[in-house]
């Protein structure tokens, strides 16, 4: 009796800890998935971030502006589409539980009226403000589905990587908005106060955000961002935005053009999709590892309990008939 009652405890307790690692390895290869998941979902959302800042120069230019480079740019983001489609495809989206369902169900439905938007674009019928609204309104679904992890997450370090990568993610998408507003009004020769505002706010919210992102993230990967994210390149960017916020005042834009700016702007953006890619890597490198901790426990634990049980129940047995 002294030996059962010694057991049933010892394998209660070990079922508690196999149900505990279980646990934590399965929440690893979900977050594994989606970490795996979310560069395709950048890979679309880089590519429509140009295409915006394309399509609303040229909007602003009257169809001037980007005339032979947008459908080119079209061609790479329905490339990066379809790749979305295939990784959809393969993902078993009711083993996530509903909310992301729902939101990748969102996603698909304003992705499925891409074409529509872009005829308003070619066609000059849409406006700036009806074109950025339906690929910034379908950015920010995609990018709920990357951040969705952080609802799947119950450890602090991964939902400490999650946000730092969330983070970074709405603020390249700032840069993205604010690479369009000012293809539009460098295209336009002038900013418009609705665009010179926007324009403005954008500026502050990607500090906000770039800042979240440092003290989110590791301090490897703010030194990453700090190192990359510099030099001549965003030194032009910055000296093309003091044009644009003093323009109220000086009423000119010197000879800079829209095709200047979302050059200047894009190589800037370049270096950011260069640290998200670093910071996607990361992500995924640290719930594999919890994952492979965990999966290894799991199986030396199972290992020891066996052994444990096979042991007393043979102490046991030779007790009794002895």
């Amino acid at each position: 009796l002294v030996a059962v009652v010694a057991m049933l405890g010892m394998i209660a307790t070990s079922v508690m800890l196999l149900l505990d690692k279980n646990e934590i390895a399965s929440e690893m290869a979900h977050l594994n998935e989606l970490g795996v998941l979310a560069p395709v979902v950048s890979g679309v959302v880089h590519e429509m971030q140009k295409e915006r800042g394309m399509s609303a120069a040229f909007i602003g230019s009257s169809g001037k502006t980007f005339a032979n480079e947008l459908p080119q740019q079209r061609s790479l983001t329905d490339s990066k589409r379809t790749a979305l489609t295939e990784a959809l495809d393969k993902l078993d989206t009711a083993s996530f539980g509903g909310a992301l369902t729902a939101k990748i169900s969102a996603a698909n439905t304003a992705l499925g009226q891409f074409n529509t938007a872009r005829q308003g674009v070619s066609g000059l019928t849409s406006s700036v403000g009806q074109m950025a609204g339906y690929y910034t309104g379908t950015i920010a679904k995609l990018l709920s589905v990357v951040e969705e992890m952080a609802n799947l997450s119950s450890d602090a370090n991964v939902t400490r990587a999650i946000a730092a990568y969330t983070n970074f993610l709405q603020g390249k998408e700032r840069a993205g908005i604010e690479r369009a507003m000012g293809a539009n009004g460098f295209g336009k020769g002038e900013f418009s106060s609705a665009i010179y505002i926007k324009f403005t706010k954008l500026i502050g919210q990607q500090e906000i955000l770039f800042s979240n992102f440092k003290q989110y993230g590791s301090s490897a990967q703010a030194d990453s961002f700090n190192k990359t994210v510099s030099g001549p390149i965003v030194a032009e960017v910055a000296r093309l935005r003091k044009i644009a916020l003093a323009s109220k005042e000086t009423g000119t834009l010197g000879d800079v053009t829209g095709k200047h700016w979302f050059g200047e702007i894009t190589k800037k953006i370049n270096l950011m999709k260069t640290v998200e890619d670093r910071i996607s890597s990361d992500l995924l490198a640290l719930t594999s590892g919890i994952q492979g901790t965990a999966s290894s426990s799991l199986m030396w634990l199972a290992g020891i309990v066996a052994v444990l049980v096979i042991g007393i129940s043979a102490l046991a047995w030779y007790i009794i008939t002895g």
